[in-house]
């Protein structure tokens, strides 16, 4: 059973289908390649209701998101992208995370 959810950012509305089973990573590649965003990665939802930041891994039907639900979408800034990912490769070479802490 498919449902639709309407994503929100500032002044717009994304109406995106999703199955149950989708994962809030899936929903944020979509919306990456609608915004023309290089990664989903810079993509966060927010569930109206919950407050909380709807995370890759879970799925809509795990955090019990209904038909027509409102989502709030917030844009990472690219630095704080790159941040991310020199955090999540610090161990491997922690000489990155400082060049871009410089």
């Amino acid at each position: 059973m498919s449902l639709y959810l309407r994503v929100k950012r500032r002044n717009q509305t994304f109406f995106v289908l999703a199955e149950p089973h989708d994962t809030f990573l899936k929903v944020k590649e979509t919306l990456a390649s609608i915004l023309a965003l290089t990664s989903p990665n810079q993509v966060q939802l927010w569930h109206t209701n919950k407050q909380k930041e709807l995370l890759d891994a879970a799925t809509v039907a795990d955090q019990e998101i209904e038909n027509d639900a409102i989502i709030f979408l917030c844009l990472k800034k690219e630095s704080m992208a790159a941040l991310d990912a020199a955090a999540n490769q610090s161990l491997a070479n922690p000489h990155a995370l400082c060049a871009l802490l410089l």
